[in-house]
C-alpha cells in the first residue's frame, strides 16, 4: 500500500500501539499528525523519529484538540485523509475492589463522548474520507 501524499491523524500514538502504527504509516509514506494528552516528550520524540510528522499535545475528549488536529494536517499538508483513533480513556479503580457498574459506565460514557467530538470535527471540517 502506498500512502505518499496523504495525511493522518492518530490519535494517543506517543507509545505503544498508537506508536507502532505511526511507523508503520510512516513507512508507507503517510505524513502525520502525532497526538498524546500528556506525553509530549514521548510525542515530540516518536514525531522526529518519523518521516513527515508534526506532533500536537492535547486531550482528545476537548473538542479543541480535535480541532487543533485537524487544523495541523490542513496547515502541513493542506489535506486530511484519515484517521486513527487510538486515544484510549483510564478510569482508575482502587485495587481493594472490582470495577463497580457505575465505574464502567463513566468510562464507557468518556470513551463514547471522546469517539463523538473527535469523529464529528474530522468528519465535518476534515472532509475525512477514511477513519480507523
Amino acid at each position: 500500500m502506498d500512502l505518499t501524499g496523504k495525511a493522518v491523524i492518530i490519535t494517543g500514538s506517543s507509545s505503544g500501539i498508537g506508536a507502532a502504527v505511526a511507523h508503520r504509516l510512516s513507512g508507507l509514506g503517510a505524513g502525520l499528525v502525532v497526538n498524546s494528552a500528556s506525553s509530549a516528550e514521548a510525542g515530540q520524540r516518536i514525531a522526529a523519529e518519523l518521516a513527515d510528522a508534526v506532533y500536537i499535545q492535547g486531550d482528545i475528549g476537548d473538542p479543541g484538540t480535535a480541532a487543533a488536529l485537524v487544523a495541523a494536517a490542513e496547515q502541513r499538508w493542506g489535506r486530511l485523509d484519515g484517521l486513527v483513533n487510538n486515544a484510549g480513556v483510564t478510569v482508575d479503580v482502587p485495587l481493594h475492589r472490582v470495577a463497580t457498574p457505575e465505574d464502567i459506565t463513566e468510562a464507557c460514557l468518556a470513551l463514547i463522548a471522546t469517539r463523538y467530538a473527535t469523529g464529528q470535527t474530522f468528519l465535518v471540517d476534515g472532509g475525512l474520507g477514511l477513519a480507523i
